[in-house]
């Protein structure tokens, strides 16, 4: 059996997920179209680690939902990223 340890932010924890995957997104995009110097964004998300993190909250969520009556938060999340042609 796994034990998951879950904050308990109540009704809030959705769009506190969603707010995150929509700042992780961003920093991913301004990094890839070289929006950014190399430096400028803090090391826990420079360097592609932004994408990684971003999956991290993914595995979350999905772990969480199960716990929300299985539904998806109807923000952001499991979207395809935001970019040039694409909405954010």
């Amino acid at each position: 059996m796994t034990t998951v340890v879950v904050p308990d932010l109540g009704n809030e924890l959705p769009a506190v997920m969603v707010e995150l995957e929509e700042l992780l997104l961003t920093y991913a995009a301004w990094e890839s179209a070289g929006e950014v110097d190399p430096g400028e964004l803090p090391a826990p998300i420079a360097g592609g680690a932004a994408l990684a993190a971003l999956a991290a909250l993914r595995r979350i969520w999905h772990a969480v939902a199960p716990l929300r009556g299985g539904r998806r938060h109807p923000g952001r999340l499991h979207r395809p990223p935001a970019g040039p042609g694409r909405p954010p």
